[in-house]
C-alpha cells in the first residue's frame, strides 16, 4: 500500500474544532485504526487550522459513503464491491460512527470511508476537482463532501479493510476520463426511445466488453446506458442482452489478432 498522510484532532465527535495538529503516515491497517478513532482530516493546512483556504497539501482524497443512494439492499457498496469497480486502484477503507445504524428515517446500512492515495497535490481547487471527478463517475459517493476542508468524524471500534492495487486514484481518474469520453459517444443526455433500445444497448454493451473485457466497469457502463431507455426495459431484457453481447466478445477475444484491455492498455500513448 503506498502510504499517505491523515492529520488527527486530539477529540472525536466535536464539529467546532478546525486544529489537527497530529500527523500521521498511514501504511497499514493498524496505522489507519489509531487514527480513525479521532476527528481527523486528509490534508495538511497552514498552523494545522482547517480550511479550504489554508490548504497546503495532501497525498490522499477521503470520499464518503453512505449508501443513500438506493433502498435496495443488493444495491449497496461494499468495499469489495468498490475494489471490483476500481479494479486495480489501491485505497483503504473504514466504517463510520453510523455503519450499520439508522441514520435519520434512512434505514441501517453500510456506511463507511474510503481512502485513496494519491500523487501530492498543493492546490486546493485541483484537490477538490479529484474529488468531483471520482463522485461524477459514481452515484454512491456523498455528492455533499467534495471540499478540499472536509473533516471525518471519529468512529470506535471501526473496521478496516484494505485493497492493494497498482494504480494511484488520480492516474486511474486520468484513464476513467477516457472512459468516460467513449461512453459519451452516443450517450450524452439523449433519452433511448421504445423501437431503437434493444439495438442501441447491444452495440454498446458489444464495443465496452471489447474495450474494456468482462468487467464490473464495463457492466456499470452497461447499466448507465441502459438507465436513458424511455420506457425502461426488465430486468430479464437486459440480461438477456448483456448475456448475449457477452457470447460475442467471447468469440471476438477467441480471434488471434484480438488484443486484451490489460494490452491496450499497456500501449504507447
Amino acid at each position: 500500500m503506498t502510504p499517505f498522510t491523515l492529520c488527527a484532532a486530539t477529540s472525536s465527535g466535536n464539529p467546532h474544532n478546525n486544529y489537527y495538529p497530529n500527523h500521521h503516515q498511514i501504511t497499514d491497517p493498524p496505522s489507519l485504526e489509531q487514527v480513525v478513532r479521532l476527528d481527523h482530516v486528509a490534508a495538511t493546512y497552514t498552523n494545522d487550522r482547517r480550511s479550504s483556504a489554508s490548504f497546503i497539501s495532501s497525498d490522499c482524497v477521503v470520499m464518503d459513503i453512505d449508501n443513500d443512494h438506493t433502498e435496495e439492499p443488493s444495491n449497496w457498496i461494499t468495499p469489495d464491491n468498490l475494489a471490483e469497480l476500481m479494479a486495480g486502484v489501491a485505497f483503504m477503507t473504514a466504517t463510520s460512527r453510523n455503519h450499520q445504524k439508522p441514520k435519520g428515517v434512512v434505514s441501517a446500512r453500510p456506511r463507511f470511508h474510503v481512502y485513496f492515495p494519491i500523487s501530492p497535490v498543493t492546490d486546493a481547487e485541483v484537490y477538490a476537482g479529484l474529488k468531483r471527478r471520482l463522485a461524477a463517475q459514481f452515484g454512491f459517493f456523498d455528492q455533499q463532501a467534495l471540499d478540499a476542508g472536509r473533516f471525518i468524524y471519529g468512529t470506535t471500534n471501526p473496521e478496516i479493510t484494505i485493497h492493494d492495487g497498482d494504480r494511484l486514484l488520480d492516474a486511474w481518474l486520468d484513464e476513467a476520463d477516457e472512459i468516460d469520453v467513449f461512453a459519451a459517444f452516443d450517450a450524452a443526455t439523449r433519452v433511448i426511445g421504445e423501437g431503437s433500445r434493444n439495438a442501441t444497448l447491444s452495440r454498446f454493451a458489444g464495443r465496452v466488453l471489447i474495450r474494456y473485457g468482462q468487467s464490473a466497469q464495463a457492466r456499470h457502463l452497461f447499466d448507465r446506458k441502459a438507465s436513458l431507455c424511455e420506457p425502461p426495459l426488465s430486468d430479464h431484457e437486459l440480461e438477456s442482452i448483456w448475456n448475449s453481447a457477452c457470447r460475442f466478445a467471447a468469440k471476438v477475444e477467441a480471434q488471434p489478432d484480438y488484443l486484451s484491455p490489460e494490452a491496450y492498455a499497456a500501449l504507447p500513448r
